[in-house]
């Protein structure tokens, strides 16, 4: 059985997609629910807190991982100077 949400997911979907395509309703619809810019706003900075946040840990792995990488190049380096 559907839950309540589940119904309004499904019928929200094609009643936006609907309005979007039609500026005056569109507007229309936006001037009456008022405004919700700061929702959006605190949304979009949340994001991009949590992004920067997985960014900077990625950054930090890509780091140790050339570090490493360069490590091993030189001590490879060595070795075939050493056999020479």
């Amino acid at each position: 059985m559907l839950e309540m949400k589940d119904v309004i997911r499904r019928v929200s979907y094609p009643v936006v997609t609907f309005a979007s395509t039609r500026p005056a309703l569109y507007y229309g619809l936006r001037q009456v629910a008022g405004k919700m810019e700061h929702l959006c706003i605190n949304t979009i900075k949340r994001r991009l807190a949590e992004d920067f946040a997985r960014t900077l840990a990625g950054s930090a792995r890509v780091s140790a991982l050339l570090d490493e990488a360069n490590t091993l190049h030189q001590r490879l380096i060595e070795i075939h100077e050493r056999r020479r």
